[in-house]
């Protein structure tokens, strides 16, 4: 009965870790670096503004109306959007 016979199982398939290779490139590597310093560089920017009046100021600039409202709306859209990539993702 050869037509009931199961065939050997194969291998599983190897991982890219496992198939040798030695990592990233450097290309691949700097490129990514060079991203995430133009990511990070409006938060570098907003830091040392934020630090120019000293630590009163930024009380001052945080504790006025406008600075809550933004705070709150950029919340809001943080948990919208969460929550849309949850039911999404689901």
């Amino acid at each position: 009965m050869a037509l009931l016979e199961r065939a050997p199982p194969r291998p599983p398939p190897r991982s890219a870790s496992s198939a040798g290779s030695a990592g990233a490139s450097p290309v691949l590597v700097a490129g990514a670096a060079v991203a995430g310093l133009l990511a990070i560089a409006p938060l570098v920017y907003l830091a040392i503004r934020a630090a120019e009046p000293g630590l009163a100021g930024l009380v001052e600039i945080l504790a006025r109306p406008r600075t809550m409202e933004l705070l709150g709306r950029s919340v809001a859209l943080a948990g919208a959007v969460t929550a849309a990539c949850m039911v999404l993702g689901v």
